[in-house]
């Protein structure tokens, strides 16, 4: 039993089941604190993950031997061609139900406070420099 409480899928589960009840539950103050936490926390990882990548990979793919390019080239097509697969299948999945769903809803945001960290390089730069 020990087992499945310190499981990743009962953690989880048991966030998706706090997000619910906070949902329908908590004040519109406590909306407001975890916006901005989502919001800083976004704009640290948007802003640290290039970093990550530069110092973890780069030296990799510079111990590479003389013939592992093409290979290299033939993983950033595949991987490419799968980012441009899963965005337009999102987006058109997403445009299919959605609009259908939220036609006649009134959609309503909350203000919220937001910093903005620009990423040190942008995606296709920080690929490009690889």
């Amino acid at each position: 039993m020990e087992k499945i409480f310190n499981s990743l899928l009962f953690k989880v589960f048991c966030g998706i089941a706090l997000g619910i009840l906070l949902g329908n539950y908590a004040p519109d103050w406590l909306y407001r604190i975890l916006i901005t936490f989502k919001s800083l926390f976004a704009n640290f990882l948007n802003f640290s993950i290039p970093l990550i990548m530069i110092g973890l990979i780069m030296p990799s793919i510079g111990d590479l031997e003389k013939n592992a390019g093409k290979l290299l080239a033939i993983t950033v097509v595949i991987a490419y061609g799968f980012t441009l697969f899963s965005g337009f299948s999102t987006y058109f999945v997403g445009d299919s139900f959605f609009s259908s769903l939220l036609e006649n809803e009134q959609i309503g945001t909350l203000e919220d406070h937001s910093r903005s960290l620009p990423p040190i390089l942008q995606s296709i730069c920080r690929l490009s420099l690889m």
